[in-house]
């Protein structure tokens, strides 16, 4: 059955191919096995290379058709072929800027079901720094620190770069102190948070556990001066609240 499906598979008959898989998957010991499965991914790769192809062609014939472009990505995205992917969203972006949102929305959604690809994470990254997206560029930073060799290190630099944009993207600004205290680097943590302190002095609100961050690193960095100042009237704040410990 696997020498008949691979036959009908080389003779691009895969309606025949994939009734000889379903044959050999039925009889197959565990000895043959590992043959079925690897005819079984076989089949499966030939017909997304035939969909793409598909896909190509109905573009040829309609440029403009937005769906089919974002359609050609999600496979392409699929099938990992990642440099593809790349230059379609180039080209697509050249030619219609306008469709930006909806591409975006499409590479979100392919890296959520595909298997992480940290070049594919990092292009989208860029596409949101360029359009000012920094609340979903830290959701990503954050999503590519689970899947990183050192997270934090990764946090660090994507907070700074938002930073550099955005200086006063108060939830970036959380992140870097929390990647700083998760590193142990307390005096990280005070310049992360120090500009949101001193817009909170000039009547800018600043949260509670922000303040309270701060208040733990001055106090780590033994400037008790400094930590009593901002943690006292953080304390009188919140001495009515359920759970609070400062």
């Amino acid at each position: 059955h696997v020498r008949l499906a691979r036959i009908r598979l080389q003779q691009a008959r895969i309606d025949e191919a994939s009734a000889a898989l379903a044959a050999a998957e039925k009889v197959a010991d565990a000895e043959g096995k590992p043959s079925v499965d690897h005819l079984r991914n076989d089949i499966a790769n030939w017909k997304r290379e035939r969909k793409i192809a598909d896909i190509r062609q109905a573009i040829a014939q309609s440029e403009d058709d937005s769906e089919k472009r974002m359609t050609l990505i999600d496979e392409l995205v699929s099938a990992g072929k990642i440099d593809e992917t790349l230059r379609s969203c180039e080209a697509l972006i050249n030619e219609h800027p306008e469709w930006i949102d909806h591409l975006l929305e499409h590479l979100e959604t392919a890296i959520r079901r595909s298997t992480f690809n940290y070049r594919l994470c990092d292009y989208l990254s860029d596409l949101y720094f360029q359009q000012g997206r920094f609340e979903a560029l830290l959701k990503l930073y954050r999503s590519m620190a689970e899947n990183a060799l050192d997270p934090t290190r990764l946090l660090i630099q994507g907070c700074k770069r938002i930073l550099e944009k955005a200086p006063m993207h108060a939830a970036t600004r959380q992140e870097l102190a929390l990647a700083y205290r998760t590193g142990g680097d307390w005096n990280g943590v005070i310049e992360a948070l120090d500009p949101m302190l001193e817009a909170h002095g000039n009547g800018t609100p600043m949260a509670a556990e922000d303040r309270a961050l701060w208040v733990e690193a001055a106090y780590r960095l033994g400037r008790l001066e400094e930590a009593r100042t901002v943690g006292v009237p953080l304390a009188e704040e919140l001495a009515g609240e359920a759970g609070f410990r400062l």
